[in-house]
């Protein structure tokens, strides 16, 4: 970061201070000083999506709010693929490539969120293992009135309750939960070469980037 020259650091009578007595970190021996956090970049959120001026823009704007631009430390990345049927893969990657040299990034599904301590959970493991990581173990798909409650409330939870229409786990079909909230490492990111943009449509391109990763990383 670029630093002003300030007078007072090297020439006597400018300041009230003595400018000796108050340079006495010129001599400290950095390598005795206590362990400190060094500084990170806010982590770059990939969230593929084509707009539809409808109820998935909606939901993205009820996730982003509520969720995103309420927590610190992240950075939101929209991958956009307009151009005939939606290429999730291409989107992801465009998102990627547009974050930049990020050293762990998160990918997301715009219309789904997890517990905040959840997903910092999953960011530290991902660096302490250099593994990809899923934020959950179980996703629980909400049913129309409980989404229209949660849009008409501004809400990501309910005091009563809400109703589900499927919970899906690895358990009963390790095809089925593949994407949603994954926290990946860029080492991951660049062996399995990003998302295959040969999947055009919804559907499976998640699965084969959650097999390459098992296979390559």
């Amino acid at each position: 970061a670029p630093a002003l020259h300030c007078r007072d650091q090297d020439e006597a009578g400018i300041s009230s201070v003595d400018y000796r007595e108050h340079q006495q970190w010129r001599n400290v021996d950095a390598s005795a000083l206590a362990v400190y956090a060094p500084f990170r970049r806010p982590i770059p959120v990939l969230v593929p999506r084509r707009a539809d001026h409808g109820e998935r823009d909606a939901l993205w704007r009820h996730v982003r709010q509520l969720y995103w631009d309420a927590m610190p430390g992240f950075t939101v990345v929209e991958g956009a693929h307009e151009e005939g049927p939606f290429n999730r893969s291409a989107a992801v990657n465009a998102a990627a490539a547009a974050a930049g040299d990020w050293e762990l990034a998160v990918i997301a599904d715009s219309d789904s969120w997890v517990g905040r301590l959840q997903l910092r959970d999953a960011i530290a493991l991902a660096r302490r293992t250099g593994r990809m990581v899923a934020a959950f173990d179980q996703v629980c798909e909400l049913a129309a009135h409980t989404t229209r409650r949660l849009l008409e409330e501004r809400a990501l939870s309910l005091e009563d309750g809400w109703a589900t229409e499927k919970v899906r786990t690895e358990q009963q079909d390790p095809t089925t939960v593949q994407s949603t909230m994954l926290v990946v490492p860029r080492r991951v990111w660049d062996a399995v070469g990003g998302f295959d943009e040969g999947f055009i449509g919804w559907g499976c391109e998640d699965n084969a980037f959650w097999r390459s990763v098992e296979l390559i990383a």
